[in-house]
């Protein structure tokens, strides 16, 4: 697993993972906050910008959530996932 100081350094170099890495700080302040109209606001948001990302992340991780907090999670760990991804690319080119 890559730690969070290696993924701001390619938050540096990519805009791409800035941007996932910028939403999934967002995420994880608004579940912190408890500010739960907000952070549904945010997760759809997140959900239409990677729809068919997120449907197949659902589909391979079919424990669907019961709660807002329970989503939030899902959606931090789905964020976390693209970034990984998006790092694994980079770093075999």
């Amino acid at each position: 697993m890559i730690s969070k100081e290696e993924i701001l350094e390619y938050t540096k170099k990519n805009n791409e993972i800035k941007d996932l890495y910028e939403d999934y700080k967002k995420t994880e302040c608004l579940l912190r906050n408890g500010n739960e109209p907000e952070l549904e606001k945010h997760m759809k948001s997140i959900f239409a910008k990677y729809f068919v990302e997120a449907q197949i992340y659902n589909i391979v991780h079919p424990q669907l959530p019961s709660t807002v907090q329970q989503n939030a999670l899902n959606c931090m760990d789905f964020l976390f996932t693209k970034i990984e991804e998006k790092i694994a690319e980079i770093a075999t080119v």
